[in-house]
């Protein structure tokens, strides 16, 4: 976040690339973003060991919403430093 502070009072055209890791396996998140619950993280040599599949989903759920998160403060930073009014951002 300092680097979009840095690039606001410097006032010129910038690339930025933020890549976030934590929806890819094996999933990972604050304990503030486990809001799915009950999950159960991924054993890959155990993962046809007949348990709902719904625990499992709720990992990832909770990968998601940290990666929503993390995204919603470097909006929040951008629009804190007026950059959001000239700035692109792409979401893929």
């Amino acid at each position: 976040m300092r680097d979009l502070d840095r690039k606001a009072a410097e006032d010129a055209p910038f690339y930025a690339l933020a890549f976030f890791k934590s929806t890819h396996f094996n999933y990972s998140y604050d304990d503030e973003s486990a809001k799915f619950r009950p999950s159960v993280k991924l054993n890959m040599a155990m993962a046809a060991n007949g348990k709902d599949p719904e625990l499992y989903l709720n990992d990832y759920r909770n990968a998601v919403y940290f990666n929503d998160k993390l995204v919603g403060q470097i909006l929040r930073k951008l629009e804190e430093t007026g950059l959001i009014d000239n700035t692109v951002v792409i979401i893929t």
